[in-house]
């Protein structure tokens, strides 16, 4: 949400310090561009460049240097719009399906990593709490810092920092701000890290959105950097992540005045983003729509908040159009109660032809008009439930044969306790409509609000949210679920507390504004929660918790295809069975990474590696399982331009290399498990990469290293934008032949 601080418009500050070889921060001029209009606008980034390595950055500690321990900021809440009136504020529906009952036929939660997040050494509420989880790291941010934790262990290993600190030498008039409004999510395709925040308190006034896609997987390393103007401040910005766009959408509230001007619905050219080369020649464009709150012309009202879908897990066919979707209530500031969906069309070969269309309006029924927050037992201010809107995020899911989309948001009970209203919407290919919904709220009077949704691989969805009551339960972290198979509309997994609180917060009300679940890309299972919890007074913290359905059956495998890998290649291959959920899988000490698992049909990418045998073993919480499989090696090793990912070639000569590397290591080809010479043989084909020989690979002056063309094959290395086309450097007893080499910046062949 938006954040005010004078002392920051007082006490501007710009980061200098130790200059560091990178990409130049170039800026274009796109004052053209800042015009709010229902047909598309096509824009591009006013400034962007390339980082230094975020680990080699000078980081800015949480505690500004103009602000002293104690001093306290509270973020307003720019909630519906300001300026309209609503003639149905009072008005109360019957929520319906709601879950009075605890069921009593599933087990609670699993508890994995359960750690300490950030805290609030920002002196701001509230803490807008996000995050997202990799294959190797989770990244967390609030208002107005992020930090980075090994996800195996829990320990940190980055801040936390100011958010500011990724925008060193990012010089723009947003330098000496630090806004707010984070959003950091992880791009499993691309295994790259998204981070954006807008820059609203500007020395000029201008209105920025700002996103960094990280050059590596490593979120230690160099960004992309690029700001978006915007012609108003861009609020409680939402971001998600759909083939080949970067989906942003923002409320628009005029800088002068206050109000809610309308939505700002956006895609960004997520390819362009990925590979942006630097020289300011291929600048990613953004496709904005604006939806004006005085004249709608999406739905039938004035649309709010829109989510937009994020895909998670296995991805739709390429040109599916992306769904946005906002929920109407009729105790707001709406005539009904409906779920509103959107779709854009996106053309990246020419932008201007896309278009964002209304799908379909779902007509719904849910009471929203709480009368008051949450309660506490050791205060009397009572929490935000920010119970006008959906919450984030909407999450989308492919399977076989439909589409879901996961929905939630706090709602009244039909007593005046707020509990969790969540919606599955399926498309079948005929559009969207409601799968199952419910109203979780047991009744026992506690007041349970600001979920977050998500639905693993299997089909089962879990909901995660803040929980405290008047008299006994300060304010908590809790969690409920349903396996995919369970009877529709409830959440059949007895609620567990994630996180029990101890005190109550005191002397400001302003909680949330949002919490994230994510499901971990390495099982596509588990699932990650961060959200709030209160230290008394002003000091919340932040918690980051793991958890997981309890798995109810053992695996068993049926099949195995292919069922052949070579050690220096590694493969993807596909297991059929049963109980495969939440399941880990190994081939001889080497872990594989899951791409897709619904409980019955595995896809596991295996890399390449030192296999100790061939026996793949699959293991949950309930079980193993174990298949033999042929496990080989080779002292010729095959490249084929384009092999594909169950192929026994490489697809580029450094794939064969570092398949080589990560076989064999630092062995002496004289020893090892196949002594003697290596080949690289490649067959016909344009080869664009630059190789470079891995320095730890020991050949010697019998048993040596030969890169070489295929006899009679012609092959082409196209080196152009890197330095050399083969780097020979460092490593001995290499003998390179019947290549043509060309357009490398220093050396062809070195």
């Amino acid at each position: 949400m938006k954040q005010i601080f004078t002392f920051i418009l007082t006490f501007s500050f710009f980061l200098f310090g130790t200059v560091y070889a990178q990409q130049p921060l170039r800026s274009v001029n796109n004052n053209q561009t800042l015009k709010k209009v229902k047909r598309p606008v096509v824009i591009k980034p006013t400034y962007y460049d390339i980082s230094k390595p975020l680990k080699e950055m000078k980081p800015i500690p949480g505690w500004h240097k103009f602000q002293k321990k104690g001093e306290h900021e509270e973020v307003p809440d720019f909630g519906l719009p300001i300026n309209r009136d609503n003639p149905f504020v009072n008005q109360e529906n019957q929520n319906p399906n709601i879950q009075k009952k605890y069921p009593n036929s599933k087990a609670l939660l699993n508890i994995g990593l359960n750690f300490d997040g950030i805290i609030n050494t920002y002196g701001v509420a509230p803490p807008d709490t996000d995050g997202d989880i990799g294959l190797v790291y989770y990244f967390q941010s609030v208002n107005n810092g992020y930090q980075i934790f090994d996800k195996s262990t829990g320990a940190s290993v980055y801040g936390p920092v100011d958010n500011s600190t990724i925008w060193d030498s990012f010089t723009g008039s947003w330098n000496g701000t630090n806004d707010g409004d984070p959003i950091v999510m992880y791009d499993e395709q691309a295994d790259r890290w998204v981070i954006t925040q807008f820059a609203v308190n500007t020395s000029d006034g201008t209105q920025w959105e700002l996103i960094a896609v990280s050059v590596t997987n490593d979120p230690l390393g160099s960004y992309y950097r690029f700001a978006y103007q915007f012609p108003d401040m861009p609020d409680y910005p939402k971001l998600g992540i759909f083939l080949d766009s970067y989906v942003l959408t923002v409320n628009g509230f005029d800088t002068g005045t206050g109000s809610f001007t309308g939505t700002y619905i956006c895609a960004l050219d997520r390819n362009t983003m990925l590979t942006y080369g630097g020289d300011g020649q291929d600048l990613p464009a953004m496709i904005q729509f604006f939806d004006d709150v005085n004249t709608p012309s999406i739905a039938s009202e004035f649309s709010f908040t829109w989510m937009p879908a994020d895909i998670e897990g296995p991805v739709p066919a390429a040109g599916t159009d992306i769904p946005f979707v906002f929920d109407m209530a009729d105790e707001t500031y709406w005539t009904k109660d409906a779920l509103v969906i959107a779709t854009m069309h996106v053309d990246w070969v020419t932008p201007s032809n896309s278009t964002f269309t209304l799908s379909t309006e779902i007509p719904i029924t849910h009471d929203t008009g709480l009368t008051t927050g949450a309660p506490q037992p050791s205060s009397t201010d009572q929490l935000d439930l920010l119970n006008d809107r959906m919450m984030l995020r909407a999450q989308y899911r492919h399977f076989t044969t439909y589409d879901a989309m996961l929905l939630t948001r706090t709602v009244d009970d039909g007593t005046d306790v707020a509990g969790i209203r969540w919606y599955e919407l399926r498309n079948s290919g005929t559009g969207w409509s409601i799968y199952q919904q419910g109203t979780y709220a047991p009744g026992d009077g506690v007041w349970r609000w600001m979920p977050a949704i998500a639905m693993n691989g299997n089909g089962d969805i879990a909901i995660a949210y803040s929980a405290s009551d008047g008299t006994s339960v300060e304010p908590s972290i809790r969690a409920t679920a349903r396996y995919a198979g369970d009877a529709l509309n409830t959440m059949t997994a007895t609620e567990t507390v994630l996180y029990a609180g101890n005190t109550s917060q005191a002397g400001v009300t302003r909680w949330g504004d949002y919490a994230s679940l994510m499901v971990d890309p390495s099982d596509d299972y588990t699932f990650w929660f961060t959200t709030e919890y209160s230290n008394g007074n002003w000091d919340w913290a932040t918690r980051i918790i793991e958890f997981s359905l309890p798995v109810l059956d053992p695996p068993v495998i049926s099949t195995v295809s292919p069922a052949t890998l070579y050690e220096d290649r590694g493969k993807q291959i596909t297991i059929t069975g049963t109980g495969l959920t939440g399941s880990s899988f190994d081939i001889g000490g080497i872990t594989g990474t899951p791409v897709s698992n619904d409980g019955t049909t595995a896809v596991v990418n295996f890399p390449a590696g030192n296999y100790s045998n061939g026996t793949l073993t699959v293991t949950n919480t309930a079980g193993s399982d174990t298949y033999a499989m042929t496990v080989s090696t080779r002292n010729t090793i095959p490249v084929v331009a384009g092999a594909g990912v169950t192929s026994d070639d490489h697809p580029t000569i450094q794939s064969a290399l570092d398949g080589l590397a990560a076989w064999y290591g630092t062995t002496a080809f004289s020893a090892g498990d196949l002594p003697g010479a290596k080949t690289i043989n490649v067959y016909a084909g344009t080869y664009t990469e630059s190789v470079t020989v891995n320095n730890g690979l020991l050949p010697d002056a019998t048993n040596t290293l030969t890169i070489q063309n295929n006899p009679g094959d012609a092959v082409i290395v196209d080196a152009t934008g890197n330095n050399y086309g083969f780097n020979l450097s460092t490593v001995p007893y290499i003998t390179l032949k019947g290549f043509t080499v060309h357009s490398a910046n220093i050396a062809n062949i070195y």
